[in-house]
């Protein structure tokens, strides 16, 4: 991390888009086989096609955000928009990723590029976001709390659906 200290934001967003690629084409490969096999204790089951056509499209999007992000400026929507998508991503290195190693007990689709290149790229940004203050503290406050809590009550939601199927 110390080789990205001494870049400012706008000069490291790009970093961003070429991490969400090598982590979805990690899931792209690995994840189908591996949410079959766990077909039983998983909320969903996504179709080998559906899954890829979902990370391409989340793929783009970061790609979409960043030169949006950029094109803007540093106090537009499209950078608040790429703050959340780094603190989701941020978010997602520690559910499913760590979270589902830890319970499965082994390799989980897309948690070697969440840590070893998600980790360091999201903590770089987010740091730069606090440290260059590129986003307000009232928006800071709602990524910490907001975010966190619609992500578990997605997750909640889909568990129980599971479990009443």
């Amino acid at each position: 991390m110390a080789l990205l200290s001494g870049y400012k934001f706008e000069h490291l967003q790009w970093s961003f888009p070429i991490a969400v690629t090598l982590h979805n084409l990690e899931e792209a490969v690995w994840l189908p086989a591996w949410a079959a096999a766990h077909a039983s204790v998983l909320p969903w089951q996504p179709s080998p096609g559906r899954f890829r056509i979902m990370a391409a499209g989340l793929t783009l999007a970061a790609y979409g955000i960043t030169w949006l992000s950029l094109k803007a400026g540093l106090r537009s929507f499209w950078t608040y928009l790429f703050v959340a998508y780094t603190f989701a991503m941020f978010l997602n290195i520690l559910v499913p990723h760590l979270a589902g190693t830890i319970v499965f007990r082994s390799y989980t689709p897309g948690v070697v590029s969440a840590v070893l290149i998600n980790l360091p790229i999201t903590t770089v940004l987010l740091v730069r976001v606090l440290q260059e203050r590129i986003v307000h503290t009232w928006a800071v406050a709602t990524l910490v709390f907001g975010v966190p809590l619609i992500v578990a009550g997605v997750v909640g939601i889909l568990f129980a659906v599971r479990l009443s199927a």
